[in-house]
């Protein structure tokens, strides 16, 4: 009985180190681990700003970096560097990266308003949209007006 628990327990420990080799690090990471397309978003739409804090995470079996910016401004990438959702706080996101048909409807419809936050949900494939003036719009992935809070 002993020989047989202490040949499980070995079976079970080498199964937990093989497990070791595919393990992928997650948490915080060094800025130069970010994908490539992230560090270049950042440096076009915020440029002098500086990483203060990135992160490796796995969310619902999908990888993302979390980053931020030294003026606060929070950003979340895919695995590939492709931008899912920025929070610039209270300051407003820059135009550039928000969808023309977006930015034209809270330019007609908010003229005193701007963006300081958007999203892009991908699982139901739309862009959520918060305003200055405490208004959340929800978009279709072509930008059309889909709810507002």
């Amino acid at each position: 009985m002993r020989k047989h628990l202490l040949f499980i327990l070995a079976v079970i420990s080498l199964l937990g180190l093989q497990s070791c080799e595919n393990y992928v690090p997650f948490g915080n990471i060094s800025p130069d681990k970010l994908p490539s397309a992230s560090i270049a978003f950042i440096e076009q739409h915020f440029p002098g700003e500086t990483i203060l804090l990135a992160e490796k995470e796995l969310n619902a079996g999908v990888t993302e970096y979390d980053v931020k910016l030294s003026d606060g401004t929070e950003i979340t990438f895919d695995k590939d560097g492709e931008w899912k959702g920025v929070n610039c706080g209270t300051r407003q996101v820059p135009d550039a990266i928000v969808p023309s048909n977006i930015l034209e409807y809270v330019t007609q419809n908010f003229p005193e308003a701007f963006i300081t936050e958007i999203e892009f949900k991908t699982l139901v494939k739309r862009y959520q949209v918060e305003l200055n003036v405490d208004v959340e719009l929800h978009f279709d992935k072509d930008g059309n007006l889909v709810n507002i809070d």
